[in-house]
Protein backbone atom coordinates (compact mmCIF):
# COMPACT_ATOMS: atom_id res chain seq x y z
CA UNK A 1 0.00 0.00 0.00
CA UNK A 2 1.44 3.14 -1.24
CA UNK A 3 1.03 6.40 0.99
CA UNK A 4 0.76 9.40 -1.09
CA UNK A 5 3.41 12.20 -0.50
CA UNK A 6 1.48 15.55 -1.35
CA UNK A 7 -0.61 16.39 1.28
CA UNK A 8 -4.42 17.68 0.49
CA UNK A 9 -4.34 20.79 -0.22
CA UNK A 10 -5.80 23.55 2.03
CA UNK A 11 -8.74 25.23 0.43
CA UNK A 12 -8.67 29.19 0.19
CA UNK A 13 -10.71 31.10 2.17
CA UNK A 14 -13.45 32.55 0.23
CA UNK A 15 -13.80 36.37 -0.28
CA UNK A 16 -17.11 36.73 2.02
CA UNK A 17 -14.80 35.39 5.08
CA UNK A 18 -12.47 38.28 4.53
CA UNK A 19 -12.73 41.28 6.28
CA UNK A 20 -9.21 42.42 5.39
CA UNK A 21 -5.63 41.18 4.51
CA UNK A 22 -2.62 43.05 5.35
CA UNK A 23 -0.49 43.10 1.68
CA UNK A 24 2.60 43.53 3.39
CA UNK A 25 2.25 40.50 5.95
CA UNK A 26 -0.19 38.70 3.60
CA UNK A 27 -1.88 38.23 6.97
CA UNK A 28 -5.73 37.43 6.61
CA UNK A 29 -8.18 39.24 9.25
CA UNK A 30 -11.23 37.06 9.10
CA UNK A 31 -14.92 38.73 9.08
CA UNK A 32 -16.97 38.61 12.52
CA UNK A 33 -20.35 37.34 11.48
CA UNK A 34 -20.82 34.38 12.89
CA UNK A 35 -20.10 35.63 16.22
CA UNK A 36 -22.46 38.73 15.39
CA UNK A 37 -25.31 36.14 14.50
CA UNK A 38 -24.57 33.73 17.33
CA UNK A 39 -24.56 36.78 20.24
CA UNK A 40 -27.73 38.48 18.54
CA UNK A 41 -29.62 34.62 18.78
CA UNK A 42 -28.44 34.39 21.90
CA UNK A 43 -30.11 37.74 23.08
CA UNK A 44 -33.91 37.61 21.67
CA UNK A 45 -33.24 33.84 22.89
CA UNK A 46 -32.71 35.59 26.68
CA UNK A 47 -35.47 38.32 25.94
CA UNK A 48 -37.84 35.54 25.40
CA UNK A 49 -37.32 33.84 28.45
CA UNK A 50 -37.44 36.56 30.10
CA UNK A 51 -40.68 37.65 28.31
CA UNK A 52 -42.24 34.07 29.17
CA UNK A 53 -41.04 34.77 33.12
CA UNK A 54 -42.83 37.60 33.28
CA UNK A 55 -45.95 36.68 31.41
CA UNK A 56 -46.21 33.23 33.27
CA UNK A 57 -49.64 33.44 35.53
CA UNK A 58 -48.66 30.86 38.24
CA UNK A 59 -46.50 31.61 41.06
CA UNK A 60 -48.19 35.11 41.86
CA UNK A 61 -49.71 34.13 44.92
CA UNK A 62 -49.40 31.41 47.46
CA UNK A 63 -49.97 27.93 47.31
CA UNK A 64 -52.94 26.83 49.35
CA UNK A 65 -54.26 23.42 48.32
CA UNK A 66 -52.80 21.56 51.05
CA UNK A 67 -54.10 23.70 53.64
CA UNK A 68 -56.08 22.53 56.12
CA UNK A 69 -59.20 24.74 56.75
CA UNK A 70 -60.14 26.00 60.19
CA UNK A 71 -63.94 25.58 59.65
Amino acid sequence: MAVSASPTPIPEPEARDIARSDARTGRIVYAEAAFEHAFAIAAVVGLVGVLVAVLMRHGRAPAAGGAASTT
